[in-house]
């Protein structure tokens, strides 16, 4: 703009956008200042939990806003793919690593794998804006994969995002369908039978086949899981169990 208009003009235009934009900031401030977690959003938390296996918490940056204020649209997306490696960061605890790899990178499969090149691809992604998101805020990403909705070749994500600042209230819900691809025949194929078994363990709250499973992965890694430290930092503790 500034090539475009005066001086004097451009120095009105950018000012009264700086006070616009920072009086409503700062307008909000009081309710902003405090982000710990209250007792309703601490059993909104607990509830969601026993809906949802993993839970992300995901700091809301200032460059994530756009010119109208709000978090862009764009981003509550990339939260929602943020939210699906997150569950399959969840899920890895309770495959064999060849498994979970081969399945993460079908390109490369590893040697010991037993459904080589099939992994997954994204279908579509979809997204309910339900409240806009304002920095400083973080908000809790709530995923899962319905029962109904896992198929023999495909399943669908389900995510509930809430607001911390806005005590506990959806800002977001949405969903994705992801359908498991063989990467070298080039179309879709069956999800691997032990990733299927995972999903609904998870679904199922099937905390004897989820140890049954971990202790198998273990096994095979002769006792010692080196992936259980970095998910915990990834997920920040926040999951299910």
């Amino acid at each position: 703009l500034r090539g475009y208009l005066s001086p004097d003009l451009f120095s009105i235009l950018t000012s009264s956008f700086r006070a616009s934009t920072f009086s409503r900031f700062f307008a909000n401030a009081p309710q902003r200042n405090s982000l710990q977690l209250d007792d309703a959003l601490k059993k909104k938390i607990s509830l969601m939990k026993t809906q949802h296996p993993v839970m992300m918490t995901i700091p809301v940056k200032w460059g994530e806003q756009d010119s109208y204020n709000h978090l862009n649209n764009v981003t509550m997306l990339r939260y929602f793919e943020t939210a699906r490696i997150g569950f399959w960061l969840q899920m890895r605890r309770y495959l064999k690593e060849p498994d979970y790899l081969s399945y993460l990178y079908p390109l490369s499969p590893h040697p010991d794998c037993t459904t080589p090149n099939i992994g997954p691809i994204l279908k579509d992604s979809y997204c309910l804006y339900k409240a806009p998101v304002t920095f400083p805020d973080t908000l809790y990403v709530f995923t899962s994969i319905p029962p109904d909705q896992l198929k023999e070749d495909r399943y669908q994500f389900k995510y509930v995002v809430i607001s911390r600042v806005l005590g506990g209230a959806e800002v977001a819900t949405g969903n994705a369908t992801v359908v498991s691809f063989d990467y070298k025949k080039g179309k879709k194929a069956p999800t691997p039978p032990q990733l299927q078994r995972v999903i609904e363990a998870l679904n199922n709250r099937d905390r004897k086949l989820l140890d049954e499973l971990h202790s198998q992965r273990l096994e095979a890694l002769g006792g010692q899981d080196h992936f259980e430290r970095e998910a915990d930092e990834s997920l920040q503790g926040e999951h299910q169990w």
